[in-house]
């Protein structure tokens, strides 16, 4: 005994003194989200024989299997090794004028489900979980018949008729402690069952008592049982054995992974819902904004599930009563993921990539109230099986304000401008709100701006079909713009990062009338124009001549914008080794090892450019036409090329961007298809 407690001892103050680092560390570097812990205590059991008392140790290591902030339960597993030692003595005589005494050492290989009150953990911080399980339960079991001298024990000392403690301290007093008579050595599959109390110190750390059964299903030893204390009488119940100890608990990888893939979200303590109070001849009192609930909406694709011929997918949200960029969380297939987050208009923009045929995203908010979250589910399919209203990512769908107070990510489809009439409610209540507690006023937004670039003034055509073209500035996103032609509402446009509108309209004979609204916190503008259409007449080829060189200089000239539009900076990762970026021009060969310093900048030919896009990817110029590039993989670009590389060119954002316009089409891959850079040797290290 003093050998197992001296080992359990040493065991206890390595656990100690080495976990509570390795938690730190491990809460921001993993993303298993695995829980481990280990607890001391009492260990007892009930069986034939009474008087049973003991001690333990177990060590356990888990795992959530359903966990979602507001949800009422959690859902874990844990595997559970337990060892202890139980020493009973009975205080009863037997008929041959004996004493029955065991020792029973026990060591338990148990795995466990485990229901946790979720939601009183997020606001009181009490952990109440109850789980169940079975496990290999191998049980010794000894008992002492002789003295030191090795001879039976004279019990005519020991007077049966004192109490049950006094016997039983005689008992013990008489004993040598030395239990040298083997009676069971057995394993068997036990179920067990148990609680565990705790409180939240932290967001990963955790302390509370266990208490823990395992009990054999026969009194007689088995598959499923062992008898425990080698005695059975009948009528009596099955033999269990105990075990409560005080229990600490961690949490690996509860916080966002470091590094460019996630961020550091700091702990939120959780406080009670406040709710508006009505006092009779008193005001009423409205809570503040900062006490609301966060409401959090993924826009585009507005559907829950969205069926995509395309495995690269642009994806917004809407997030409201959110401070900062660090108590968002983006989740795509059990991965934290890379998002831009705009504060003044509470948007959050991501690309993503399906190297599945079914991913699922999930946007998660968080304030002092707690925590609201959106999902959408992502389906590849051939192109062919994605119906029209599949292939739609405008938003129209919106989360009800009247449930702003409510833990929801559930939406519902509303019109447009039922859309703007509660947007417009939430608007006024949050004024009085700000009036109420006073608040200081925010400074408004700049008034929104609406101009329109095709056709910039009036215009007579002879072509049904029109492209219309409209820039707008201050506006933030598509379901803050209105399009109408004729008095008709027309929805089918697109609205571009920069505000830009474009839509193909179709006209009829006469004055067709187009209005365009941009709206924002600061006011509404709406600007018109008009297009009239007449039929072609009949006119004498010469004039066909002239007018189909005039359409073909406007398609070249049109073709022309929009490669200049097109021509925005593809964002790149410099990577971590000099190869991951190679710039072959005339004058010298640049790499990563360039790009270190902020003021670098090169613009002109090149023979040869190696580059990994990131952000969605974006488009180079090929053969003067458009080239899509993909996030994530390598392109080696040679030949004839003109390249600009700066961290100022349009759309970059400060960040490392190219320019390319090519005469022929790169070679890509990734991993081990990739294509091999021209700064690498067949060592790995980079050319000279």
């Amino acid at each position: 005994m003093k050998a197992f407690l001296s080992y359990a001892t040493v065991f206890f103050l390595l656990l100690i003194i080495s976990l509570p680092t390795s938690a730190q560390e491990a809460g921001y570097t993993t993303r298993s989200g695995m829980t481990i812990g280990f607890g001391f205590g009492g260990s007892y059991q009930t069986s034939d024989i009474r008087n049973s008392t003991g001690g333990g140790f177990d060590f356990h290591l888990g795992s959530y299997l359903y966990k979602r902030d507001g949800a009422p339960l959690a859902i874990d597993w844990k595997f559970r090794f337990l060892a202890g030692e139980n020493r009973a003595h009975d205080h009863r005589i037997n008929a041959d004028d004996t004493y029955s005494n065991i020792r029973l050492r026990h060591f338990n290989y148990d795995l466990e489900i485990g229901l946790t009150m979720n939601r009183l953990m997020e606001r009181t911080r009490i952990v109440l979980t109850g789980f169940a399980g079975a496990g290999i339960c191998h049980g010794i079991t000894h008992t002492d018949l002789y003295d030191s001298s090795g001879n039976p024990y004279d019990y005519s000392v020991i007077d049966p008729d004192l109490p049950r403690s006094q016997v039983k301290a005689d008992l013990l007093s008489l004993s040598d402690n030395d239990y040298e008579t083997a009676l069971v050595n057995k394993a068997a599959v036990l179920p067990t069952a148990g609680i565990y109390l705790g409180y939240q110190f932290s967001r990963s750390f955790s302390i509370g008592i266990i208490h823990k059964i395992n009990f054999s299903l026969t009194e007689h030893n088995g598959v499923f049982g062992i008898n425990m204390d080698n005695n059975v009488l009948s009528g009596s119940f099955i033999d269990m054995n105990h075990y409560t100890s005080l229990g600490f608990r961690w949490i690996l990888g509860g916080g966002s992974p470091a590094g460019s893939a996630g961020r550091n979200t700091q702990y939120i303590s959780p406080v009670q819902d406040t709710q508006r109070e009505i006092v009779a001849d008193r005001p009423t009192v409205i809570i503040p904004e900062s006490r609301t609930l966060p409401e959090v909406n993924i826009t585009i694709p507005y559907l829950e599930t969205y069926k995509t011929s395309d495995r690269n997918i642009n994806v917004t949200a809407r997030v409201r009563w959110i401070d900062n960029k660090e108590n968002i969380i983006v989740i795509f297939d059990n991965e934290y993921h890379e998002f831009e987050y705009d504060p003044q208009s509470k948007r959050v923009d991501l690309s993503v990539f399906m190297a599945r045929d079914t991913s699922l995203l999930t946007i998660t908010g968080r304030n002092e109230s707690g925590s609201s979250s959106d999902s959408l589910l992502l389906i590849f399919a051939e192109a062919d099986e994605v119906s029209l209203e599949q292939r739609r990512t405008q938003p129209v769908t919106i989360t009800d304000p009247v449930r702003a107070n409510e833990n929801i990510s559930t939406n519902r489809v509303i019109s447009r401008n039922e859309i703007r009439r509660e947007n417009e409610a939430v608007r006024i209540i949050r004024e009085q709100r700000e009036e109420q507690v006073n608040l200081e006023e925010q400074v408004r937004e700049k008034p929104p701006v609406v101009s329109f670039i095709n056709p910039e003034s009036p215009v007579t055509v002879e072509k049904n079909v029109f492209s219309l073209k409209v820039q707008t500035l201050y506006v933030a996103s598509w379901d803050d713009v209105d399009v109408t032609v004729n008095s008709v509402n027309n929805s089918n446009f697109s609205f571009s990062r920069d505000g830009m509108v474009n839509l193909n309209i179709g006209l009829i004979e006469g004055v067709n009338t187009i209005e365009v609204s941009g709206e924002n916190s600061a006011g509404r503008i709406t600007e018109k124009t008009t297009i009239t259409y007449r039929k072609p007449s009949i006119i004498n080829e010469e004039v066909q001549v002239q007018v189909q060189v005039q359409e073909q200089v406007q398609e070249q000239e049109q073709e022309q914008e929009e490669r200049e539009e097109a021509a925005t900076g593809i964002r790149i990762n410099p990577g971590n080794s000099d190869w991951q970026f190679c710039l072959v021009t005339p004058g010298g060969t640049y790499n990563r090892d360039n790009l270190t310093d902020s003021n670098f900048t090169y613009s002109g030919p090149a023979t040869s450019l190696y580059i990994m896009p990131i952000a969605g990817g974006g488009t180079a110029t090929v053969n003067g036409k458009l080239f899509n590039v993909r996030s994530g993989q390598y392109y080696l670009f040679t030949g004839n090329l003109t390249v600009t590389v700066s961290t100022s060119n349009p759309g970059s954002m400060g960040h490392w961007s190219v320019i390319i316009k090519s005469d022929r089409s790169p070679a890509s891959g990734s991993g081990n298809r990739r294509p091999k850079s021209p700064c690498e040797s067949e060592g790995g290290k980079v050319r000279e």
